[in-house]
């Protein structure tokens, strides 16, 4: 199980006001790291929690109803 999948919950919480938005790459990264400060911002990945993409090392929420996020493109993500 990858960092990102340990903290998924911390993560889901997150984003929690920001459902149904649109977010960057970037914004995605910002927003946990003022949420979590202490978490290393090299293992942020959005991929790792979507319903429709996936790469090696994803959160087990891949693909699955409790993904945090849909990606629209490279780099934009929906948060679900």
């Amino acid at each position: 199980m990858g960092s990102f999948a340990r903290h998924h919950g911390k993560i889901r919480e997150c984003f929690v006001e920001f459902r149904g938005s649109e977010l960057t790459t970037k914004e995605i990264k910002s927003i946990i790291k003022l949420k979590m400060p202490s978490f290393d911002e090299r293992w942020i990945h959005p991929s790792d929690h979507c319903i429709n993409h996936t790469c090696i090392g994803a959160c087990e929420c891949a693909k699955t109803d409790s993904a945090i996020f849909e990606r629209i493109k490279r780099g934009l993500y929906k948060v679900i």
